[in-house]
């Protein structure tokens, strides 16, 4: 699954990419680099993941 995400939704920071076999093993596209706002997104997709058995179509975090 890939989600993107930033600080501002029109403008996005990245590509978070989470292999559905190893969440674990997440990462942003063309980068070494773990943004928190990456690890947020992830944990609310990891959590939806769980409780419902399907990966969200789209995440939203906001704080």
């Amino acid at each position: 699954m890939s989600y993107t995400f930033g600080v501002e939704p029109t403008s996005p920071a990245g590509v978070l990419v989470i292999p559905v076999a190893a969440p674990d093993a997440w990462y942003v596209d063309g980068s070494e680099a773990r943004p928190a706002a990456a690890l947020r997104v992830l944990g609310k997709a990891v959590r939806t993941f769980r409780g419902s058995g399907s990966w969200p179509d789209a995440v939203a975090f906001q704080s």
